[in-house]
């Protein structure tokens, strides 16, 4: 792999985590499941606020999107390239 697909990987990678930790804390302010843990306050707001006004939940499953958009788009080498060229 070149540098650019290099980064590809790196930044779809993060993405896709950043999306996947975001979800994990809606789902367990949801269920008041986040109550029980070490932290007290909520993390989001978005379910105190009640008028469903947060783009944050479109914005994560954008970065997701892109994420696996970046994925899918790398051009891995075969191991039979490499001895070839050696």
């Amino acid at each position: 792999m070149n540098g650019l697909e290099k980064t590809k990987v790196i930044f779809g990678i993060i993405l896709l985590f950043f999306t996947t930790i975001f979800y994990l804390v809606l789902f367990l302010e949801a269920f008041d499941i986040m109550k029980y843990g070490t932290l007290d306050t909520n993390l989001s707001d978005i379910f105190e606020s009640k008028d469903s006004s947060s783009n944050a939940p479109i914005f994560m499953g954008l970065c997701g999107l892109a994420g696996a958009y970046l994925l899918s788009g790398v051009k891995l080498k075969k191991k039979n390239d490499e001895s070839e060229e050696a």
